[in-house]
């Protein structure tokens, strides 16, 4: 996805600039709930790459009546909000650092974690977990695994041990390696 928080902004448009200039339609959804921090407001965008304007229309009739449907007219605050950042240089360029901040920060507690996870003795290589990107992490651990580490240790996550990598620190990085370490 088109949030930077892979291998930076530019690199993780890659795909979706190759597919546009490579296919005639494209159709591509996006949310600026990670990446801009508008959780509540749900901040998104569709974007429709048509052959012809026929063809466009038709589509944006589709979206705008599934739209209706489902909500009629959303609020405007957290659009105006992003369109405020992406046209002000100086905004825009502060929240680019954030964002490369937040994916450097990832990496480095992805890292620090499967470090800690070997201090503590785990007996699984979880190398994997450096290597991945974004925001989430699946640990690949039995959903058994995950409901003991649950019980045991007070420590929640969802049963597919999907881990939510922003949600690390340097505080709590031990209590989880440990609680990780001990029910594998």
């Amino acid at each position: 996805a088109y949030q930077g928080f892979g291998d930076g902004l530019e690199e993780d448009a890659y795909g979706m600039r190759l597919l546009v200039n490579n296919l005639p339609e494209v159709l591509i959804a996006a949310s600026c709930s990670k990446n801009f921090g508008l959780y509540r407001e749900r901040v998104g965008i569709a974007v429709m790459v048509t052959a012809n304007t026929k063809t466009r229309q038709a589509i944006q009739t589709q979206i705008q009546a599934i739209a209706r449907g489902i909500y009629s007219m959303p609020p405007s605050y957290g659009g105006a909000l992003v369109d405020i950042i992406l046209n002000d240089e100086t905004l825009k360029n502060e929240w680019m650092a954030e964002v490369e901040e937040m994916r450097t920060r990832m990496q480095d507690l992805r890292s620090l974690l499967v470090a800690k996870m070997n201090e503590y003795g785990a007996t699984k290589d979880f190398e994997f977990v450096k290597k991945q990107k974004g925001m989430f992490s699946f640990l690949c651990i039995t959903p058994e695994q995950v409901q003991a580490v649950r019980d045991q240790h007070s420590v929640y996550f969802v049963g597919s041990s999907r881990v939510n990598i922003a949600g690390i620190s340097k505080t709590n990085v031990d209590a989880l390696a440990k609680a990780l370490v001990s029910v594998l």
